[in-house]
This record gives structure tokens, C-alpha cells and sequence, in this order.
């Protein structure tokens, strides 16, 4: 499950990641990236409004501005965005619709979480301020507590949106109107998130895996603008915003999952586990007198050594058992083979908590070990020469 290095890169740089997704034919939205508020006019100009300027590296929604329409905003959102990151601004076409993470876990899609920006609804009675401060009443800086939903500090952000809807912290709004605090609906900066997996488009499930795969990440989070989630993107006008080598698991949580059924779709039923026998012998060159299986993932640890097919590395500490942990870390290792005597159990312990099969070859422990090796095997096979 692990991403690449080069994929990681073409996803921290907007610009290149959304070209790479245009070149693949997916849909995205046309942007230009600037390094100076001169060059903001012509770039303006092939962008049109609406508008969103954000760092061209970021993330978390940080100096991002959506929706503006007019070049003075234009102009304040850059110098926002440069106060964010001090690289590159890019200037993108605003995509008409809602915010959606589309989450891809070891190649296939998973999860498609709606994030929409904060918003509070007046009651005729209360003002924004305290309407907020109700918003954020069950929300807390202990995410896990809160289920990641982050409170909306009253910040320059919000203060700004509310004055682009002609509204103040002071005042109340009427019953049922809605206030948006924010522009953008980042989880990290007080968004909400809503679960439409069942309702995605299965287009769209098939296109976040295969261009998972042409960016080199197994693991990603795409953010995708529709106007309905449940229509492919040439029938919507929907298109991708950008790829993030972190999928946003936290949405997921917020959005009602449970800690736990994610975990057993990222981690897998059986964490981190792999067949492993254990051969005790008299001798840990023992292996050297059994054939030696014709599997390209097997793997056989005699003493310092991990061997795998004609490959043999070595491990240089003189830890108890640092050639297991070589051979555990090794990603080619599918299935491992552990040769080593009585002395090493008695003197070091088990070289793992658990393995699959142990076999004794001429060899009997004492009482004591007989038992942890038996409690910790799936089955335990003498052969020549156990005392009976």
C-alpha cells in the first residue's frame, strides 16, 4: 500500500498533477499558476470569473479563496494565498457544484465523502456571533472527541465571507437564513462531511482507481466539484480539482464511520502477518540439509542471514534476531522460514509472538519452553529423534 516517491511529488505540485490529469482525459478545471500580482490581469483574463485563488503547494485549504468575482478580490486572495505559501499562486476556473473526497485504499475506491463549508441558519433571535459559538459548543481541539470535526475560530476568513454577504458577527439573521462562514469546505477549517459513497457515479469509482494507478499511488484522495455525485462528469460538468497522496481518512470519521471499519479496510483482517514456520535444530545450518522451495517470496533466516532465492543479505547488529526483523521489513517477503536451536529460544526467546507451524528437528526443549513454544504455534511437528 505503500505511494511512490515521484507520485507523492506530482501530487504536491497543483500545477503538474492537474496536468498530468488533463493529459490522461480526465476532467479538470483550467487554471494558470503566477508568481506576481502583475501578471494577475492576463491570467484573470484566460480564467474568467468565477474564480479560486490558492497556493500552488498547500493543503488543508490553507489561503484558499472560492467563488470571486471581481479583480479586487482577485488581487486581495493572491496576497492571502502568498501569506500562505510564498511559492507560486495558482488562479483556477471556479467549478460550479459540491466538494467531494473520493478516496482510493491499495488501488481500489473506497469511500466518496461530501464537504460542504460551515454555514450557520439564524433564528431571528440569536446573532451570528453566538451563533457560532453554538456551532462549535461540541466541537474541540480533541479531534477524536469532537470525531474530527474542527471548530471555526471567528478569524479574518470568516470575517470576510460574512462581509461578502452583506452580514456581521453582530448581526441576526433572519429565521431560517443561512450563513456561510467559509468559502471553502476543508474538513481542517470547520467543514462538514457527508457519506454519498452509495450514491457515487460508477464511472467515477473506476476513473479514481485507474488514475490512481497512473499517478504511482496506490493510497490517494482525490477532490472532485459535481453538481450531483450520482452522474458521470460528462453529464454533470464535474471535474477534478486535485490529488492528495493522504486520502482524509478524518473525513470518513466525520462523516460517520467508525474508527474500526476503517482500520479493517486500510489495515486488512490480518495485520501485518505473513506465514512463518520455525525450525529448531541442533544446528541453525540445518536449512542448509532441506530443499529449498522454488518460491520467489519465500524467505529463510539462518543466523545473521535472510535468503531469498539466491539473494542473501546480512544483517551487521549483534540484536537477538535482527535478521527476522530484516526479513519482516523486506516488501518481497511473503512467506518467512526461521531456522535457529534451543539455545537461541532459551537464550533470546521466540524470534516472533506467533507462528504458524514449528517443527523440532532431533531436538526436545525443557518443559518450560516445550509449553510457550506449543501456546504460540499453530502446530508443533516433531520429527527424528524426539525422546518420547
Amino acid at each position: 500500500m505503500s505511494n511512490s516517491q515521484i507520485g507523492k511529488r506530482i501530487v504536491d505540485d497543483k500545477g503538474i498533477s492537474k496536468s498530468l490529469l488533463r493529459s490522461l482525459g480526465a476532467p479538470t478545471a483550467v487554471h494558470i499558476s503566477i508568481t506576481s500580482a502583475d501578471e494577475l490581469p492576463k491570467a484573470l483574463e484566460t480564467v474568467g470569473y468565477p474564480c479560486v485563488v490558492k497556493p500552488l503547494h498547500g493543503s488543508k485549504g490553507k489561503g484558499v479563496t472560492a467563488g470571486i468575482g471581481s479583480f479586487e478580490r482577485a488581487k486581495a486572495a493572491f496576497y492571502f494565498a502568498r501569506r500562505a505559501s510564498d511559492g507560486p499562486v495558482m488562479i483556477e476556473r471556479f467549478i460550479a457544484g459540491e466538494d467531494h473526497r473520493l478516496m482510493v485504499i491499495d488501488g481500489k475506491f473506497i469511500a466518496a465523502i461530501r464537504r460542504e463549508p460551515p454555514v450557520v441558519v439564524g433564528d431571528g433571535r440569536r446573532t451570528i456571533r453566538q451563533l457560532i459559538d453554538e456551532l462549535n459548543a461540541p466541537r474541540s481541539m480533541n479531534l477524536v472527541r469532537s470525531h474530527y470535526l474542527r471548530p471555526v475560530p471567528l478569524d479574518t476568513i470568516v470575517l470576510e465571507c460574512l462581509r461578502s454577504q452583506q452580514a456581521a458577527p453582530d448581526l441576526v439573521p433572519e429565521n431560517g437564513q443561512q450563513i456561510k462562514l467559509r468559502t471553502n469546505a476543508n474538513l481542517s477549517t470547520g467543514g462538514l462531511c457527508i457519506d454519498v459513497t452509495d450514491t457515487t457515479h460508477p464511472l467515477l469509482k473506476s476513473m479514481t482507481e485507474h488514475l490512481a494507478a497512473s499517478l504511482g499511488l496506490p493510497t490517494v484522495g482525490f477532490d472532485y466539484v459535481t453538481t450531483d455525485i450520482g452522474r458521470s462528469p460528462w453529464e454533470s460538468g464535474g471535474a477534478f480539482i486535485e490529488a492528495n497522496s493522504i486520502p482524509g481518512l478524518d473525513a470518513a470519521i466525520a462523516a460517520g464511520w467508525s474508527i474500526e471499519h476503517i482500520g479493517r479496510i486500510t489495515l486488512g483482517e490480518n495485520v501485518g502477518r505473513i506465514p512463518v514456520r520455525l525450525f529448531i535444530a541442533e544446528s541453525a545450518e540445518a536449512a542448509d540439509e532441506l530443499p529449498t522451495p522454488d518460491r520467489p517470496y519465500l524467505a529463510r533466516v539462518v543466523r545473521d542471514e535472510v535468503r531469498i532465492n539466491e539473494a542473501v543479505y546480512r544483517s551487521d547488529t549483534a540484536e537477538p534476531w535482527a535478521a527476522v526483523r530484516a526479513a519482516l521489513r523486506n516488501q518481497a517477503v511473503r512467506e518467512l522460514e526461521i531456522f535457529c536451536t534451543p539455545i537461541d529460544i532459551t537464550t533470546h526467546g521466540l524470534p516472533v509472538d506467533r507462528v504458524d507451524r514449528t517443527v523440532l528437528l532431533g531436538v526436545q526443549l525443557d518443559r518450560n519452553w516445550q509449553r510457550v513454544v506449543e501456546s504460540c504455534s499453530g502446530e508443533v511437528e516433531y520429527l527424528a529423534g524426539r525422546d518420547s
